[in-house]
C-alpha cells in the first residue's frame, strides 16, 4: 500500500512536470532571473507558435537578458506575438514601428497595431492613437475621436492622455473651453513627472492662465521640468533666474541654463547667451567669440531676433567685423519673416546708399 501511494505521488510530480509548456517552464526561470535557461524554453516556445514564449523572447532581445541584445529580432518575435493578438506585443509592435527601431519604420502598419492595442484598453495606445486622430497621421482627422481616446487614457491615470486631454480643454477642441479643467488635468500629469505638463503649468502661473498669477509656483514647475531636460523649461527657469522672478536674481545660474538648452539647439536661449556673450550683459565676462557662436547658430536655426541682431552687429562692427554685405544678408532674413526693425534698418541702408 506505502508502495502504491509513493507511486501515485511521483506519477502526479512528474505529470504536473511534463505537462507544463515551454513558456511555463521558462517564466518561472524568467521569474528566478535565470535568464539563460529561460530563453531556451521561450525560444521552444515561441518555434512552436506559443503567443507569450514569442513576447518573452521579444522582450529578452530587446533586454539583452540571457542572449545577444537585437532590435532586429526583438521585433520578429514582437511582431509574431502581435500577429496572434497579444495585447501588450501589439502596444510594443506599435511602437517599435512608429521609432523603426529592428525594423523600418512603417506608420500604417504602426496605427493598424495601435488601433487593436487601443480596443483593448492599452492606454498608451489610446494616446497615441488620440494623437494620429488629432493631426490626420494615416487616420482621417477627427478631433472628436481624438478627444474620445484622449478621455480613455486619462481615466486610466495615463500621463500623456491626461496632458492632451488638458490641451483640448485649453483651447476648446471639441469640448468646451475650461481652463479650471485643463489646469486640473495638466496638473495630475505634471505631479507624475510629465515634463511637457509641469513647463504647460509653469506657463500658465506666469501668465494667469487658468490660475492666479504666481511666479514662485511657475518657477517651481519650470524647475522639475528643466531637471529632466526639457530645453523651453530651461530657457524659462533662466529668464526667472535672470529676472529675480519667483527667485532670487542669479545671472550665474541664468547663464547655465540657457547654456543647457542652448547646447540642445534652443534658438532663443541661443540668442540669448549671443547677446550677453557679445556686448558683456548683466555683468557677464565679454567673449566675441562665444556670442558670435550662439547667434550665429540661432540665426541659422531661422530666429529672426537672432537674425536681425547679426546684421546689426555686423552693420555697426559692434564686435564683429563691419561687413555691410554681411548685414544686408541677415536683416533680409529677418525682414523676410515681417521684422520691422530689420526691414527699417534695410530702408536706412537704401537711403544712405542714395
Amino acid at each position: 500500500m506505502k508502495r502504491l501511494f509513493t507511486f501515485i505521488l511521483i506519477t502526479i510530480f512528474s505529470n504536473s512536470i511534463f505537462s507544463q509548456t515551454n513558456y511555463e517552464k521558462g517564466k518561472k526561470y524568467f521569474d528566478e532571473k535565470n535568464y539563460i535557461i529561460a530563453t531556451n524554453y521561450f525560444q521552444q516556445g515561441a518555434e512552436e507558435g506559443d503567443a507569450n514564449a514569442q513576447y518573452f523572447l521579444g522582450l529578452c532581445y530587446l533586454k539583452g537578458w540571457g542572449v545577444k541584445k537585437s532590435h532586429e529580432k526583438m521585433a520578429y518575435w514582437f511582431f509574431k506575438a502581435a500577429e496572434q493578438g497579444d495585447i501588450d506585443a501589439l502596444s510594443l509592435a506599435s511602437k517599435i514601428c512608429f521609432m523603426g527601431l529592428g525594423t523600418e519604420k512603417d506608420t500604417i502598419r504602426a496605427v493598424n497595431y495601435c488601433i487593436k492595442a487601443a480596443e483593448h484598453g492599452i492606454a498608451n495606445c489610446q494616446n497615441k492613437l488620440g494623437v494620429c486622430y488629432e493631426h490626420g497621421i494615416v487616420v482621417e482627422k477627427d478631433i472628436n475621436k481624438a478627444v474620445e481616446l484622449y478621455t480613455k487614457a486619462a481615466e486610466q491615470k495615463h500621463a500623456d492622455g491626461q496632458y492632451h486631454l488638458g490641451k483640448c480643454y485649453m483651447y476648446g477642441l471639441s469640448v468646451k473651453k475650461d481652463e479650471l479643467k485643463a489646469i486640473e488635468l495638466y496638473t495630475k500629469a505634471a505631479e507624475q513627472g510629465h515634463a511637457e505638463a509641469q513647463y504647460t503649468l509653469g506657463c500658465c502661473y506666469d501668465e494667469g492662465t487658468g490660475v492666479m498669477i504666481n511666479h514662485e509656483k511657475a518657477f517651481s514647475w519650470y524647475t522639475k521640468a528643466a531637471e529632466q531636460g526639457y530645453a523651453d523649461a530651461q530657457c524659462n527657469l533662466g529668464i526667472c533666474y535672470r529676472q529675480g522672478e519667483g527667485v532670487e536674481q542669479n545671472i550665474e545660474k541664468a547663464i547655465f541654463w540657457y547654456t543647457k538648452a542652448a547646447e540642445q539647439g534652443h534658438p532663443k536661449t541661443q540668442y540669448y547667451l549671443g547677446t550677453f556673450y557679445t556686448n558683456g550683459d548683466h555683468g557677464v565676462k565679454k567673449d566675441i567669440e562665444k556670442g558670435k557662436y550662439w547667434l550665429t547658430k540661432s540665426a541659422e536655426q531661422g530666429y529672426f531676433v537672432a537674425q536681425y541682431a547679426m546684421g546689426y552687429f555686423y552693420e555697426s562692427g559692434t564686435g564683429f567685423e563691419k561687413d555691410l554685405e554681411k548685414a544686408k544678408y541677415w536683416y533680409n532674413k529677418a525682414a523676410d519673416q515681417g521684422y520691422y526693425q530689420a526691414i527699417e534698418a534695410l530702408r536706412k541702408l537704401r537711403e544712405e546708399k542714395k
